[in-house]
């Protein structure tokens, strides 16, 4: 967070261990975020001053205990803005709460672009609408490509995940299941799968390029899956 928060300022009030930085950079910092894809956890206000920092937990936020399992495609960002709006007038510096550092690189993806669906449109769109947006579509892991797909079908990708995430809200009562996408366009499946495996999970794919032996954790797949999410709707 301190690289976006400078992107702004040079100048930043930190502790020991986080960055705070007054409301209008907070914002600032959050729409960049909106602009990456990168979740944001929670809000934590403080009060400065010359010789203690403070912590106001009546003005902070927690997204991740919100009840419902479908946080990750909700506008969180606009909602932290308008949350720290109503907290300008007090006198407080706020940490914005992402995900801890990823290992860099470590998975990523390339998906050509198009106008984004609303997610309200997008819910509701028949089978025969969701599998004629075909796109060209790889992923890498540590930067060497695992899959390539010149005609992947997002949606129809992006409906299985939403399904899986939602599924007896796994990612709250931590009943993890594999994931599995098995595309209608061919018989060869499925195309992006990730295994629970001993100390994380593992990506598989019918069409990649190399044997992964990596591990990813909870938050890397979900990071990776929001930003694709993000990528095709708003």
């Amino acid at each position: 967070m301190e690289h976006i928060i400078n992107k702004f300022i040079d100048y930043a009030k930190l502790s020991a261990k986080a960055p705070f930085s007054p409301p209008d950079i907070a914002m600032l910092a959050i729409d960049e975020c909106k602009k990456n894809s990168i979740p944001i956890y929670g809000i934590d206000a403080v009060k400065i001053t010359d010789t203690s920092i403070q912590p106001f937990m009546e003005h902070s936020i927690d997204y991740t205990a919100c009840p419902y399992p479908d946080r990750y495609f909700d506008n969180v960002w606009d909602e932290a803005i308008q949350f720290i709006k109503s907290k300008e007038h007090l006198g407080l510096h706020f940490e914005i709460v992402i995900p801890e550092k990823q290992r860099d690189d470590m998975l990523t993806f390339e998906l050509d672009a198009k106008e984004k669906l609303a997610m309200s449109v997008f819910v509701k769109m028949g089978t025969y609408d969701i599998m004629q947006d075909e796109r060209n579509f790889k992923i890498y892991i540590d930067g060497r490509l695992f899959y390539h797909n010149e005609y992947f079908s997002i949606l129809e990708f992006c409906t299985y995940v939403v399904k899986w995430l939602k599924r007896e809200e796994r990612w709250l009562k931590r009943k993890k299941n594999d994931f599995a996408y098995n595309t209608m366009g061919t018989e060869e499946n499925p195309h992006i799968a990730f295994r629970i495996v001993e100390g994380g999970w593992k990506m598989e794919s019918v069409w990649q390029q190399f044997d992964c032996e990596k591990t990813f954790s909870d938050e890397e797949v979900k990071t990776f899956i929001n930003k694709i999410i993000c990528h095709v709707t708003e």
